[in-house]
């Protein structure tokens, strides 16, 4: 689990917001996002790599922090991988008073996990900003599968003919994985755990070939030595692992993947507030102490505006249909 950054991070990002009077209008410096109340973040806290909910929290501050200010009450909704915060936010009032931090596998992916939603994304849910990406990493164990490469490991397993392995826990993780076999057409079987710390442990054990985790988590098996790196599965580098090249940049295009989260706001919500919060949301993202504490966290800034994460979220749900199509997945 990745740390809340802590009250020092929330100091300087605090004093650089109300230092620089150019990007933050005077609503937002006394504490309001819209009108005379505090907006409520009702955020998706994921679990495992997922989402470890620190980086949203970096934006919307507890309670007590200074950017409790800006975002009033922050409200946990940590369960059906962010169903029920979806739920609230779709039955809030489309006021501006409450929003949500979520994935794109939660507003993309979930209509086809999941039976029965209570609510309709496209319908109910209103597209903001994005704010940041977290790229998911293709590891192997470097004893038991000695490459060096993408394309060594992909002629490895398709000599298994058909009894290759790969672990996931975590719904990027299988995404990346179904469309990096499929892409390479690889014969591969699929193993699921409870958590990617579980699926990593069994690849160190030699009983799995391959896994994708979330670049923080991965790298930091990496430098210990335990697991080896071959490609990110972003469509650009990660700040953090510079010489890590992407899974395009080896030749598969088609196997890039990896979630995104943005800011989301219950259908209605006036253009002048969906504006604004976008543009709050951006100027945090640009600042030196967002970017550098996004790197601690394996992920890199995403900024965006309301147009751009509609065309963005079009994405992914065409991306998670393809592969549930193609791992046969089953709704629960």
């Amino acid at each position: 689990m990745i740390k809340w950054p802590g009250r020092k991070f929330l100091r300087e990002t605090d004093r650089e917001v109300s230092n620089d009077r150019s990007v933050v209008s005077p609503d937002i410096r006394t504490c309001r996002v819209h009108g005379s109340r505090r907006s409520n973040l009702c955020k998706f806290f994921g679990t495992g790599a997922e989402l470890p909910g620190s980086t949203g929290q970096g934006v919307a501050g507890s309670r007590r922090g200074r950017w409790g200010r800006h975002c009033g009450a922050l409200l946990r909704r940590q369960t059906a991988s962010g169903n029920i915060a979806s739920d609230t936010l779709a039955k809030s009032k489309p006021d501006g008073y409450t929003l949500q931090f979520a994935a794109s596998a939660s507003q993309g992916g979930n209509r086809f996990l999941y039976k029965n939603l209570p609510f309709n994304t496209d319908r109910d849910i209103e597209p903001i900003t994005t704010f940041y990406q977290l790229g998911f990493v293709l590891l192997v164990n470097p004893e038991k599968t000695p490459v060096n490469s993408v394309a060594e490991l992909t002629a490895l397993l398709k000599a298994k003919e058909g009894k290759a392995t790969y672990g996931w826990a975590v719904t990027s993780s299988i995404a990346s994985s179904v469309l990096y076999i499929t892409a390479a057409n690889i014969p591969a079987i699929q193993v699921g755990y409870k958590t990617t710390a579980a699926a990593v442990s069994d690849l160190m054990a030699g009983q799995i070939d391959f896994v994708f985790a979330d670049v923080v988590y991965g790298s930091g098996l990496a430098k210990q030595g335990r697991v080896k790196i071959l490609a990110n599965s972003a469509d650009r580098r990660a700040s953090s692992l510079p010489d890590v090249p992407t899974m395009a940049e080896v030749g598969l295009k088609e196997a890039t993947q990896f979630p995104w989260w943005a800011a989301w706001g219950p259908r209605g919500l006036p253009p002048e507030v969906v504006e604004k919060t976008a543009r709050w949301i951006n100027q945090i993202t640009a600042m030196p102490a967002t970017q550098e504490f996004l790197k601690t966290q394996g992920a890199d800034p995403l900024p965006g505006n309301p147009e751009q994460t509609r065309i963005k979220l079009q994405e992914a749900v065409a991306t998670w249909q393809k592969v549930v199509t193609l791992a046969k997945i089953e709704p629960q």
